[in-house]
């Protein structure tokens, strides 16, 4: 399966009025606001292009999930900086599925502040698109950001779930927590790829609560906040 990105070019203007995105954000500095899309002075992160490319490589990790099931694609990201830098109403302009998109809005979300953007020699909110390609063969012609799998970095995270098949419950149990710099996150995963459930696991043995899924066919997606370990495991919900 292949995921395509879209093609029509975001329209460039001065300025532009932007909604509550309340789904993505509980900043309101953005809210019923102007923003620039272009000023005298653009924003900047670090020394530039470079050092925007080389968060996201460093951060961004190819969810399993979507290797698994072939997923490759383009994600817009759409963003807002404001007068002190910060990235603010980060949204997904085209996506490619959910868990590779959530992916892309965690790393953004964590962005160090940039410089901000100036008109008339004071810092102003400023609007910005990035896209991410996810290629799963690396074509080494692509350029821009390209997230490729490094499912090779990684160890397995040593973990069981139980009862499997589970009807209301299931138990998570992390068998080498003790030996772990990281928390582990986890994602229940639909047979459709949707993200159904997700948060983090603080017990070596954690309870989930799945009473209100429907019967089928699920997948567990551990992996460490750190990314050095994951494991993905399935299980039926009747």
């Amino acid at each position: 399966m292949l995921a395509t990105s879209c093609k029509q070019k975001p329209k460039e203007i001065s300025t532009i009025l932007i909604e509550s995105q309340a789904e993505t954000t509980k900043d309101s500095a953005f809210q019923h606001t102007e923003i620039f899309t272009s000023a005298e002075e653009m924003p900047e992160f670090g020394n530039g292009w470079e050092d925007i490319k080389s968060y996201f490589l460093k951060n961004i990790y190819y969810p399993t999930s979507a290797i698994r099931d072939s997923i490759q694609g383009r994600v817009i990201l759409g963003f807002g900086i404001d007068e002190k830098g910060k990235v603010c109403n980060p949204v997904i302009t085209c996506g490619v599925r959910s868990d590779i998109d959530n992916e892309c809005l965690r790393v953004l979300k964590n962005m160090p502040n940039w410089k901000p953007g100036k008109q008339g020699g004071k810092p102003v909110k400023f609007w910005c698109h990035m896209s991410i390609t996810f290629n799963l063969k690396g074509n080494p012609n692509s350029k821009g950001i390209i997230i490729k799998p490094k499912s090779s970095d990684k160890q397995v995270l040593s973990c069981k779930i139980y009862p499997n098949p589970a009807h209301d419950q299931i138990n998570i149990r992390i068998e080498d927590q003790d030996n772990l710099d990281s928390q582990v996150r986890f994602q229940i995963i639909n047979s459709s790829g949707q993200i159904v459930n997700n948060g983090l696991i603080n017990e070596s043995t954690e309870q989930i609560d799945i009473s209100q899924l429907t019967n089928g066919i699920y997948f567990l997606n551990l992996t460490t906040v750190d990314n050095q370990r994951s494991s993905l495991k399935k299980f039926i919900k009747n």
